[in-house]
């Protein structure tokens, strides 16, 4: 599972065998934030799972992903064809 991004605390991870949607794993410490990729225009990022992550650390991590939502939805695309 490449590390695509640091920021904020946390580490924006693609797995190599996951599925789809597009999507990312946010984690720092404590916490995971798996977040949808938008992958057509219009859309935005959404958050599908969360694990020990408070309020803010979502919108954190949230924030992070959507701020770069096209190099990680490159990424998933190298990764997964």
């Amino acid at each position: 599972m490449p590390t695509i991004l640091q920021q904020d605390g946390f580490k924006i991870r693609i797995f190599v065998d996951d599925h789809e949607p597009p999507h990312v794993h946010a984690r720092n410490d404590k916490a995971l934030v798996v977040i949808n990729l938008a992958v057509a225009e219009g859309q935005v990022p959404s958050i599908r799972t969360v694990k020990h992550a408070s309020a803010e650390l979502q919108r954190s991590a949230l924030r992070v992903v959507t701020e770069h939502n096209g190099l990680l939805l490159k990424h998933w695309r190298q990764i997964h064809g």
